[in-house]
This record gives C-alpha cells, structure tokens and sequence, in this order.
C-alpha cells in the first residue's frame, strides 16, 4: 500500500476489486492475474495478440512510405531595442519584453528540433551600414534564443534583411533546411524569415521551479520560458524529483511491521506519518510573472503525464519579489501532490498556456 503514491497520474489500485485508476480517476478494462497487471489502453485483445514488426539495425523502407515524420518548423526573427522593445523586418514595434540596455537578435520557433543550427542575420542600422550577426542557436524549452549586435554603436536598428539558415555557418545561405534525425526518425522542415506584420504582443520572463514546499530558490536558479512562447501550444514544463530517503526508510518499516508500525495501529500511525511528511515535503510548482502581464493574459496550468491535459489550479499567493528591477507576483500549484516517495525517480509533465484576454 505504501508504494502507491497520491499523483496526478495514477491515483490508486484495488487489488481486492481487480480496478486500477488513471489520471484523473478514469477507470481502464485492465487484465489482473497475481500481482501482475496488463493494461491494453483499451486496445482489443485481438490486435494485442497479433505479431509486432519488429526493426533491427539500418532500417530501408518499403517504396512508397519514408518510415519518417515530417515535422514543419518555422523560425521567426525579431530586434530587441535597449529598452526591451520588439521590432520586425521595417523596424515597426510588434511588441515588448525586458530590455539590457542592448540591442539584440531573437530568434524565436514554434516546435523544437533535434539539432544546433547555424543563422546569419542582416540588419541595417540608422546610417545605413548593414551588420551581419552570426550564431548558433540550439532548440531549448522556451523555444527562444537572443544574441547581442556587435558593432552597432550609439546607432539604432532600422530594418532586418537576410536571414538565412544552415547545419553549419558554410552551409547557412538559405532560407530553409533539412535535418534528418534519424534516432528519432524525424525530418525537420525548418524555415526561417524575418518577422513582419504580426500581432503585437507584450512579452515578458517568466520563472519557474519545482521544489518542496518548504525550499526556496533564486531567480539565478530557476528555469525560465517567456510570454509569447507560452501563447498556442504552451511551455512544457518537466520535473525529475528525486526519490526520498527518508520516506523510502520508514516505508521499509511499515512494510516489515517494525517498530513503531507493530502494533495494532500500524495504519492509523502510517498515514499520520505519511500526512505530515507530505505538508512539510510536498513538490509544488513555484511561478514568478510579472506584475505587468497579469492583467493583460489569461493563465492555464495543465498535468500533461498521459498526453491529457488535466486541469491544474495556479494560485496567487500574494508574494512579491523583485528581480532585474522587474517586480514579479508569485504563484503556486498547490492542488496535486508531486511527491518522491518511491525507490525511483519519477517525471512529472506540466504544460503552462496563456491567452489574451
């Protein structure tokens, strides 16, 4: 009993009654025979017996069918004023973020690829010269990545121009590539262009963390995604808790009936244990806006473990903190129970959302 773990993904099993729960309380037809469990995701029995292709070493397709997905990326290139401003290809403002004092190149795309990409960006500044920036750039969660513009001086940027893109700066001299990722057989189709025209939109850092209840962390220390990247799709925000070694000690002990779990009320002082190692110890979801965004997106936090998404609650606690002279409201998810409570690691999948209001 005490390695079933309160989660967001499996809630409970009942050996007695032959039911296992999923995510969200669902109730799956599932096999039971001993302590052994064959869950078939609903899947016939038929199609379960039926022989699997099996694949060894260099695979060739058959003619007609690549073996391969195709996965469309587009990758958008933007100008970020000192003062944080966000400028497309004429130099018109389409939105704001926090500004370094820098003017810097952004790239931002919609999907992530499997592969470091080298680009070459043009811009022209306020006297005409054009500065070419060079970089490699690397998929990553908050599907953005910036640099600073060398060379400009006290000028400003006025425009973006070319904007190509490649496996290697030598090969960079197009507005698209192929990456074939043959591990994950996968083939990127990935583009590149200027941004021009699109909705203007207020960006801004977002901060993150997972941590027990009681810790606290730093802003140096937390993960971080951005307004616009959590618009559409979302962020998808990934945890690795660690397994407890004190939890997993006074399992041992009620599992062999050792002392203090001996006696009559084993479970009654079991679960007290286990209440109060979890309100001290709990994971919870910490997040960090700024003040200045709060009013101008709607926010969603989703458990996405089974590739559904299930509501999470996101609360305002009420606490500030400033960083970066940037004054942030704190938030925190704290309706789910993430605990590292088993002999393994465990992974837990979030997905944070925002829209316009």
């Amino acid at each position: 009993m005490s390695k079933y773990i309160n989660d967001p993904r499996e809630r409970a099993i009942l050996p007695e009654s032959g039911v296992t729960y999923e995510e969200d309380n669902r109730v799956e037809k599932m096999y039971h025979w001993g302590a052994k469990v064959l869950d078939l995701c609903d899947m016939e029995v038929s199609e379960y017996m039926k022989p699997m292709t099996v694949i060894i070493g260099d695979y060739t397709p058959e003619s007609g069918s690549t073996g391969t997905t195709k996965v469309n990326v587009s990758i958008k290139v933007s100008v970020i004023s000192p003062e944080g401003n966000i400028l497309d290809k004429d130099g018109v403002v389409i939105g704001t973020t926090q500004g370094d004092g820098t003017w810097k190149v952004r790239w931002t795309w919609n999907k992530d690829f499997n592969s470091i990409l080298a680009s070459s960006v043009a811009v022209t500044d306020s006297n005409s010269n054009e500065i070419v920036v060079n970089s490699n750039i690397e998929s990553n969660q908050s599907k953005e990545y910036t640099t600073v513009i060398d060379g400009i001086g006290n000028n400003s940027v006025t425009s973006i121009g070319t904007c190509t893109i490649g496996t290697s700066q030598s090969t960079a001299t197009g507005s698209t590539v192929v990456v074939d990722d043959k591990i994950s057989r996968k083939e990127y189709d990935i583009k590149i262009e200027p941004t021009s025209g699109e909705e203007p939109v207020l960006d801004g850092d977002i901060y993150y963390a997972f941590i027990p209840k009681s810790s606290q962390s730093t802003f140096n220390t937390m993960d971080s995604t951005t307004a616009l990247n959590a618009k559409g799709e979302g962020a998808e925000f990934k945890f690795y808790p660690e397994a407890s070694a004190e939890y997993i000690a006074e399992a041992e002990k009620f599992d062999n009936g050792s002392s203090p779990y001996d006696g009559d009320d084993a479970e009654e002082l079991w679960d007290e244990f286990v209440t109060a190692y979890e309100n001290a110890n709990r994971y919870v979801l910490r997040m960090y806006i700024p003040k200045e965004l709060e009013d101008v997106y709607n926010y969603n936090l989703y458990n996405d473990n089974a590739g559904i998404l299930v509501p999470a609650t996101l609360t305002k606690t009420g606490v500030e903190k400033s960083h970066n002279g940037v004054t942030y409201s704190e938030y925190v998810n704290e309706n789910d129970s993430y605990l590292y409570d088993d002999v393994d690691n465990r992974e837990f999948t979030l997905r944070f959302i925002i829209s316009e209001k």
